[in-house]
């Protein structure tokens, strides 16, 4: 091999396996087998707490002592209970409908897209399917979300939530190397994928949209477990 030879070959760029995206039957796949799950699991455990739990709004179930507290709450609010005391018409544009239009989007970005890592994907479809699981609370209990998960030790607590918060929360997690470093673990080769210099358009996408899905409902931090509200 020539020098010439040798240096373009060192040129020839290829990118990791997990940047080469996956083909659309597989991307609508897998994106149906995560609603089934997450959705799904989400709207039967609140299903269970508008049937049950109801009494332990006054009366929480405490567990592995106080670690784990089951408390039904009904949060017509978004994230830290924003909008919960603001006027409905504000709410249901604001929480539904606006909420609505964006995990739309990214339904589509996510179905359509070639141009992430699985990661990066994975992460973005946790805080789609919570976002959908908390969207269909909104539609068919007039604006309310169902919550009833509280965990900590002590006085250290969580605020009230629900599966669809733990998805949106996990995927939230996946990102933050991506959004502030413009890393994400190593691909499938084991090669770490970076950004160089500027943030990738994944990333920026993510940083724009992020206060709008949260509204779908993530941990309320400082939410009381006695009453359920902010404190």
């Amino acid at each position: 091999m020539t020098s010439a030879d040798s240096s373009a070959a060192k040129s020839v760029v290829v990118p990791p396996r997990s940047l080469r995206g996956f083909a659309f039957n597989e991307r609508l796949a897998l994106l149906l087998l995560w609603g089934s799950l997450i959705v799904g699991g989400d709207q039967s455990t609140k299903q269970y707490a508008l049937n049950n739990l109801k009494g332990t709004a006054d009366a929480p179930l405490v567990y592995m002592g106080g670690t784990l507290v089951i408390q039904y709450a009904e949060n017509p609010g978004a994230f830290l209970s924003l909008l919960a005391k603001g006027q409905d018409a504000l709410r249901f544009w604001v929480l539904t409908v606006a909420n609505g239009i964006v995990l739309g989007g990214l339904s589509l970005f996510l179905i359509g897209t070639r141009q992430t890592n699985r990661w990066v994907w994975t992460a973005l479809v946790l805080i789609l399917m919570g976002g959908i699981g908390n969207l269909i609370d909104r539609i068919r209990l007039d604006g309310i979300v169902v919550d009833f998960i509280n965990l900590g030790i002590g006085s250290l607590r969580t605020g009230i939530f629900n599966v669809a918060d733990i998805a949106i929360t996990a995927g939230f997690i996946m990102l933050l190397p991506t959004v502030f470093f413009g890393e994400t673990p190593a691909d499938d080769n084991g090669t770490p994928t970076t950004k160089e210099g500027t943030p990738t358009p994944v990333a920026s996408a993510v940083t724009s949209t992020t206060s709008s899905v949260s509204t779908s409902g993530t941990l309320a931090s400082g939410q009381s477990p006695e009453t359920g509200e902010i404190g």
